[in-house]
């Protein structure tokens, strides 16, 4: 059953893999950094976005290896049922 989660950076991409076992069509990222924040949305359904969560997802791991940027906190993941 999808509901709505919060989890660190680091067990960012354990989680998505998690995610499309439930069979999720839609996927939020919220990013939060100090004062500041964003959101990306995907539709899981949608090729091409898919394509673009699997790049995100290896940039973020590449980053957590690379920078450790304290401001950053956590990452929040939204998802649906199907």
């Amino acid at each position: 059953m999808c509901s709505a989660i919060s989890v660190y950076l680091i067990n960012t991409v354990n989680t998505f893999t998690e995610i499309l076992k439930l069979g999720c069509d839609k996927l939020k990222f919220h990013f939060e950094s100090g004062d500041a924040s964003f959101e990306i949305n995907y539709d899981l359904l949608n090729e091409t976005e898919m394509i673009q969560v699997d790049i995100l997802m290896k940039s973020l791991l590449f980053a957590l290896e690379s920078i450790r940027n304290e401001n950053i906190k956590h990452l929040k993941i939204n998802y649906r049922e199907v």
